[in-house]
């Protein structure tokens, strides 16, 4: 009897994963393409072990040549097998990102081996059911299997940063194998189990790594939202063109159970597969994408799915659901570079889609995109390279006639020296986060003016230090701050917080409950940005301030505004009665100077003092001013 039954039962499991691997819906990625290519190899190479077995059993009937041809081939598919192997573990950087020599070097030490093979002689035992070849042939065959299995391995180590745990896991268990059942089959010869090892191979990459189940998204069937970004990603690596577009639901009723939910997916499901060939995706709870290879295809669909949907969506129980669709087109992927380039497009542009119905994303919407990047790269480089740098606009106090407060803003450097105004990059870091590592930093900045410089010397009695949105949420705020000003050794009085109507607005429970720890530990407020919104009066009496800072659109509108003057008339009357100080920000002229003192209003904070400096023309300027006060002469009539 042959010895032939572990080479079987690997061939039987192997041909089981290619069922099943077929008759699944799948993307045919180049991972893919691959994978096929290598069970076609372990086909073959297990279905020639078997020949090679029965040959050398059988060589007085066949022939020495015959057993020979047989057992080389063998050999040869086992080499095969292992480049294989290898090609697949690196197969982005294989075929995609490695030098071309790299590539060069592989398939040429490939061919080598193969030559070596079929030049060198090969030998072959058999004792009973012990079967083996040996011989200069097989040597090579064992030099080159263990150099690809090396290099594997190795691919799996250099490339750990972009190779998937999952993937790095999967394959470092089906080398580990196929090492270990080598080397029992070098010391066991008749346990012939080299074949069986690229056999379990291909089941666990299938099991791990290449079960299509993985990117269908079951409540629909279509494709996940990962599988669109595998797929994306295969064709940008290719080069291959295409289009897309993004199919955001928008439910006009409210309350709908998970059961309606899903059968308005099923519905819609139904209604963009008439679109063929476009591929469909899951992209979110509320959302579909559809992938196609033309453009003229995307303009077509995107037309009759138009024309054909009526804000209204009908289930197959007779419900009409009222419904409106969004889209976001990508008429051309080459605009992209990645597909993380592509979703960041997409992330980008969805916030818009609440005042347009349809967003295109061309070339004048990338380069918005772009200088978004740009500005959020140069905010992480400011960061990380302490290029954040600190400017002081000093107040002045109308009754003493001195500047006895400041406020201190943040400026970035760019790589080219040249400063870049807030209003540029303030929104993006409050956006992605970063904002809260600009509001410690700036913090920290002014705590160590007031420990280094003492500016309190010169009469000022606080710096204000603005607090974003992101930094009221924090639940540990008030810890933060009074660790760090112990860490500096200053008097928390020396530091004025500047809360925005919005951060009060969005995180009152948690800001209250840090404003009332703070204020306890002799930190003061104020409440910036007042005349922006429009629950000012509220945020005013829940806040425990002391200072109200009018807006500058709201101080200069007094002079344009009849009702602005009204409002802001009765409104210092109202804050002052309240007992609260008021800064009037944005003067810039004697005439807004004299009418704001008129009204009654406690500071002053504008160009008409000055514009915001650095910290050292800032510590000359109060200086000076201390020693020299500028009275501001009432002007002659």
């Amino acid at each position: 009897m042959y010895n032939i039954q572990v080479q079987t039962a690997a061939l039987c499991m192997v041909l089981v994963v290619l069922f099943f691997s077929v008759i699944q819906k799948n993307l045919m990625l180049r991972g893919r393409k691959i994978f096929y290519l290598l069970i076609a190899t372990t086909v073959v190479t297990l279905i020639l072990d078997i020949a090679s077995v029965i040959a050398i059993s059988e060589s007085r009937r066949l022939g020495e040549w015959l057993v020979i041809l047989v057992c080389k081939a063998y050999i040869v598919a086992l080499v095969a097998g292992s480049f294989v192997g290898l090609i697949y573990s690196a197969e982005e950087y294989f075929l995609g990102h490695v030098k071309r020599h790299t590539r060069v070097f592989y398939i040429v030490t490939f061919a080598i081996a193969v030559a070596g093979i079929v030049v060198l002689p090969i030998h072959y035992v058999q004792k009973g059911r012990i079967v083996y070849t040996y011989g200069p042939a097989c040597l090579v065959t064992y030099v080159f299997a263990i150099f690809y299995i090396i290099s594997t391995i190795s691919t799996c180590f250099v490339y750990s940063e972009r190779i998937s745990a999952k993937r790095r896991k999967a394959i470092l268990v089906w080398q580990g194998i196929w090492i270990y059942f080598a080397i029992v089959q070098f010391v066991r010869q008749d346990l012939l189990l080299v074949s069986l090892a690229m056999a379990l191979g291909v089941v666990i990459l299938y099991s791990e790594l290449e079960n299509s189940e993985a990117f269908i998204d079951r409540s629909t069937g279509v494709f996940s939202s990962h599988a669109l970004m595998e797929y994306m990603q295969d064709l940008f690596e290719q080069g291959i063109f295409f289009s897309s577009m993004d199919i955001f639901m928008q439910y006009r009723s409210h309350g709908l159970d998970l059961a309606t939910e899903r059968q308005i997916h099923l519905a819609m499901v139904r209604m963009l597969k008439r679109y063929q060939p476009a591929l469909i995706f899951r992209g979110s709870s509320s959302s579909f994408t559809m992938i196609f290879l033309s453009r003229e295809e995307q303009n077509c669909a995107f037309e009759e799915i138009r024309q054909e949907f009526n804000d209204m969506i009908s289930l197959p129980d007779g419900r009409e659901i009222p419904m409106k669709l969004n889209y976001i087109i990508y008429p051309d992927s080459t605009l992209a570079s990645s597909a993380d380039d592509a979703f960041e497009f997409r992330n980008y542009f969805m916030s818009e889609l609440d005042k347009k119905d349809v967003i295109v994303v061309d070339k004048i919407a990338v380069s918005r995109v772009r200088e978004y990047q740009d500005i959020r790269e140069m905010i992480t480089y400011a960061l990380d390279h302490d290029r954040l740098e600190i400017y002081y606009q000093p107040i002045y106090n109308i009754a003493d006639q001195s500047f006895t407060s400041a406020e201190a803003l943040v400026r970035i450097r760019d790589r080219n020296g040249r400063l870049v105004p807030p209003t540029l990059f303030i929104p993006i870091a409050e956006e992605n986060g970063m904002i809260l590592r600009i509001g410690e930093y700036v913090y920290r900045s002014v705590c160590q003016c007031i420990r280094d410089q003492k500016p309190q010397r010169y009469g000022l009695h606080y710096i204000e230090v603005n607090l974003s949105v992101a930094q009221c949420e924090q639940e540990d705020l008030a810890d933060q701050f009074h660790r760090i000003a112990l860490d500096y050794d200053i008097d928390p009085k020396m530091i004025n917080l500047e809360i925005t109507e919005t951060a009060g607005s969005s995180a009152t429970k948690t800001l209250l409950a840090n404003m009332r720890k703070l204020k306890s530990l002799g930190f003061t407020f104020s409440l910036d940005d007042f005349g922006t919104g429009r629950s000012n009066l509220d945020y005013i009496s829940e806040m425990p301030a002391s200072i109200v800072k009018f807006d500058r659109s709201f101080t200069l509108g007094y002079f344009y505004n009849e009702k602005t003057r009204f409002l802001m008339n009765g409104v210092i009357k109202m804050i002052r009665d309240m007992g609260l100080s008021i800064v009037s920000e944005g003067v810039e002229t004697r005439e807004q100077y004299d009418t704001m003192t008129g009204l009654g209003v406690n500071y002053i904070q504008g160009y008409f003092f000055s514009r915001p400096i650095p910290e050292r023309e800032f510590l000359a300027f109060i200086k000076k001013y201390s020693e020299t006060p500028w009275i501001v002469e009432p002007e002659e009539k």
